[in-house]
């Protein structure tokens, strides 16, 4: 008596992929759903930014990023904890971008001008980079000047946040004025830099009173009339506190 066939059900066979296709569909899935998660905290990073630099952190609320990001407020807690790490990315997504150029800026100018820095030199190389991005870094990057302008104001500036990403391009600056003014006093220029990082958030905040002021003939995001007039500022006020005896 013949043994009977064995029938095979092709169609379930057909349904099963291989191992590997079965993998690359999975790293596939897996990489889409990391490219959706990372486009959704750029929206509440981006939504954040623009509330935080008008209205400050503590002018903000998690519904009112939420909202204007278009997404439920579980997914800021999921991503972000709370509003202070929301208020912590926001800052960390541009500011080492901002002091890794103003560190090359300032190596550049350094080897540029073979070891003897002058302090107009210093000061255009720290603060071109800022005016460089104003100009052609779009909305972002306006709001993330205007919220740095609010936070210098802030009791919250000078925290761990900035201390790991803006100080080193400072002590940067401190180190070359050193050089160029070797008989000035090492508090005055760390006031310098004080009486720079004022000038220079004042100058991009949204503060367009000088328009008023004027009568038109100054506006506060003429950024190419600003950057030259505020090297010049800056440089004769770090020469004259430089002199100090």
């Amino acid at each position: 008596m013949p043994k009977p066939r064995r029938v095979t059900d092709t169609r379930s066979a057909r349904r099963k992929p291989p191992p590997r296709r079965a993998a690359a569909d999975a790293t596939t899935a897996t990489s889409g759903k990391a490219a959706r998660s990372r486009r959704t905290q750029a929206r509440i990073l981006d939504a954040a930014e623009e509330l935080f630099s008008h209205h400050g952190i503590y002018g903000v609320s998690i519904r009112d990023i939420a909202d204007r990001a278009d997404v439920d407020t579980a997914l800021l807690h999921y991503h972000f904890a709370n509003k202070d790490g929301i208020y912590e990315a926001v800052l960390l997504r541009r500011a080492g971008e901002i002091n890794a150029a103003r560190m090359r800026a300032l190596d550049d100018y350094a080897l540029a001008c073979g070891g003897k820095p002058d302090v107009e030199g210093i000061v255009r190389a720290y603060l071109h980079p800022v005016f460089e991005r104003l100009r052609n870094g779009g909305r972002g990057f306006n709001n993330f000047a205007a919220l740095i302008a609010l936070a210098n104001n802030s009791e919250l500036w000078g925290g761990g946040t900035v201390k790991e990403y803006f100080d080193s391009a400072v002590q940067r600056l401190i180190e070359l004025l050193r050089l160029a003014l070797p008989k000035a006093r090492e508090v005055d220029l760390y006031w310098g830099y004080q009486f720079i990082s004022g000038a220079l958030t004042l100058s991009y905040s949204r503060n367009n009173r000088i328009e008023g002021l004027s009568r038109g003939r100054c506006r506060a995001n003429d950024y190419a009339a600003i950057e030259p007039r505020l090297v010049e500022w800056c440089t004769a006020g770090i020469r004259a506190i430089g002199s100090r005896r």
